[in-house]
């Protein structure tokens, strides 16, 4: 099931980055695509959208989004990640191997949050639905 996200049927535009969803059995799939950096309000959008359809568990595929710039754009993100998203979410993101950095990730766990970093499906999936 592939919700309506305001501005555009399935898609909305915020901050140079497009922003889909689609409601999947246990979890939100997120695709993003275009330009870094990641505001506030995509991520309150982010959650947003995954409280209104009830799921918990959400799955960001971040594959076409530009690349953080550098270690301190990743700790920023790690710590709005961390404040944004409340333990009760868990969040894995999809992110191209050559830009995978522990920064992020290490910055919101470190802050409570359940994130992680990997460019396998399969392995994302894995982790976020146990």
């Amino acid at each position: 099931m592939t919700s309506v996200a305001p501005r555009r049927q399935n898609e909305m535009d915020l901050m140079n980055t497009e922003i889909s969803f689609q409601v999947c059995a246990d979890y939100l799939q997120v695709t993003l695509t275009g330009a870094y950096p990641v505001e506030r309000e995509l991520l309150e959008t982010l959650r947003d959208e995954a409280q209104r359809v009830n799921r918990e568990k959400i799955l960001v595929n971040a594959f076409g989004l530009a690349s953080p710039r550098t270690e301190i754009d990743r700790f920023w993100l790690g710590k709005t990640i961390a404040d944004v998203f409340t333990h009760r979410f868990k969040i894995a993101a999809l992110v191209r191997h050559e830009f995978i950095s522990s920064a992020a990730e290490n910055t919101a766990v470190n802050r409570g949050a359940r994130f992680f970093v990997t460019s396998d499906e399969k392995t994302a999936l894995r982790w976020l639905i146990e």
